[in-house]
């Protein structure tokens, strides 16, 4: 499978952004509530759009670098 790379510069402190992205109350603020999410290296993460007739997306957490990336 062919990797996606996606780099932005957000104007916020890195643990404001990293919370955004790792936090399943704050992923529903941009992304969607209907989630399961673990974060820790080898969990899988679902997201779920019913909206979108009933999509489901998994993620494999690979990497882990508090406040410095995610994989």
């Amino acid at each position: 499978m062919a990797a996606i790379d996606k780099e932005l510069t957000i104007a916020a402190p890195p643990e404001r952004v990293w919370c955004a992205l790792t936090q399943a109350d704050e992923i529903g603020h941009w992304w969607t509530n209907d989630l399961n999410a673990t974060l820790e290296v080898g969990a899988l993460i679902e997201f779920r759009f019913g909206e979108w007739g009933d999509v489901v997306v998994r993620f494999e957490v690979a990497e882990l670098d508090q406040d410095r990336h995610m994989r």
